[in-house]
């Protein structure tokens, strides 16, 4: 038996979501990846992003323009992080991550406007 495929990746960004959100918020070692970015001041605000865009993410399946708002503003977070690691000079495996959930999140917003 198969899982669709769009509620697995909603659940699979959401609880990846929650889990990095909670991790940039309360871990001593988002800190230094912060400062690597050269970014520690938005560390508490990205991290409470990931987790209403999480939580959205999981709202969309009774609330679909929810979900389309969380998937879409985490894709563009994505997109912004992979543009940090490009500006730092990470190599390909450091950014892939970024990559990986910005196209989920991309395709997630797209698979939205359907269930509108």
């Amino acid at each position: 038996m198969s899982l669709p495929l769009f509620p697995f990746l909603n659940v699979f960004s959401a609880l990846a979501f929650l889990l990095y959100g909670f991790g940039c918020v309360f871990t001593e070692g988002m800190k230094g990846e912060f400062e690597r970015f050269g970014l520690s001041r938005m560390r508490v605000f990205v991290g409470v992003t990931q987790i209403l865009g999480a939580a959205a993410l999981l709202a969309g399946f009774a609330f679909p323009w929810i979900g389309l708002a969380g998937a879409a503003g985490l894709a563009l977070q994505m997109l912004a992080g992979l543009g940090v690691r490009i500006r730092i000079g990470d190599g390909v495996t450091a950014s892939l991550q970024a990559c990986v959930f910005l196209l989920v999140n991309l395709g997630l917003t797209l698979a939205y406007f359907p269930r509108l």
